[in-house]
């Protein structure tokens, strides 16, 4: 392996570049899921529906370390997870989670807003991000295909195939996807692997594809820094 390469392994696939005005896109996305996150897990209550769901994360994907790189940006993973994706501790049936509670109005003290009803119904996936005059995401996972309404810049990587692999949460806004939050890059050469392992879930006992098997991947490639990042994403179960 060149220096080059090593290099490129230890610092993580390229951030992505998102044109959207500014340094936050889906900056107002954004700002309404921390403020709905604040009012569900702030406090005393807060930490009681707080702490059963990270507990899940960690069972299922990893624990996060302080030291791992994109920290800050796992965070706001895990939380909106906690809050969008995951059903509540107390969950009485499918779909109950914190987001669709509050935008229900079954979040004491909380007046639910508009945008509630939208971010309740976002969705995280890991997607193929197709460049063109519109950009094209492909959910690795759920199979969705949507044109991306935010403008983005992609490096050219030659070849036929997507230009980046993003982990992205999304609300879907007059047909096209908007992001949340800035998406985080997974290593495009692990694009083959994922591909045959979402294709699994048609054999006989198979099953499908989840995020929490990936992000725990990418959690331990990029601890591993300079790991080969097929190799990592071939042995998670």
């Amino acid at each position: 392996m060149s220096k080059k390469e090593a290099r490129a392994r230890s610092s993580g696939p390229p951030a992505p570049v998102v044109a959207v005005g500014d340094d936050d896109p889906g900056g107002s996305w954004g700002e309404a899921l921390d403020e709905l996150g604040a009012a569900v897990f702030d406090g005393e209550p807060g930490r009681h529906r707080l702490a059963p769901l990270w507990a899940r994360w960690d069972d299922e994907a990893a624990p996060l370390r302080d030291e791992d790189p994109d920290y800050s940006r796992w965070q706001m993973i895990r939380t909106d997870w906690a809050l969008c994706d995951a059903r509540a501790h107390d969950a009485t049936g499918p779909g109950d989670t914190w987001a669709r509670r509050a935008a229900a109005g079954r979040l004491p003290g909380w007046t639910p807003r508009d945008v509630d009803v939208v971010l309740a119904t976002s969705f995280c996936g890991l997607f193929e991000v197709w460049a063109g005059k519109v950009p094209w995401l492909r959910d690795c996972v759920g199979g969705v295909c949507v044109a991306l309404a935010d403008p983005v810049r992609l490096e050219p990587v030659g070849g036929k195939g997507p230009a980046a692999l993003w982990e992205a949460r999304v609300v879907i806004e007059q047909g096209r996807a908007q992001l949340c939050r800035p998406p985080l890059s997974y290593p495009l050469e692990i694009l083959e692997t994922v591909r045959e392992r979402s294709l699994r879930r048609f054999a006989p006992g198979g099953r499908p594809l989840s995020m929490a098997t990936l992000r725990r991947a990418r959690l331990r490639w990029r601890r591993a820094e300079r790991a080969d990042a097929r190799v990592m994403f071939q042995i998670i179960d």
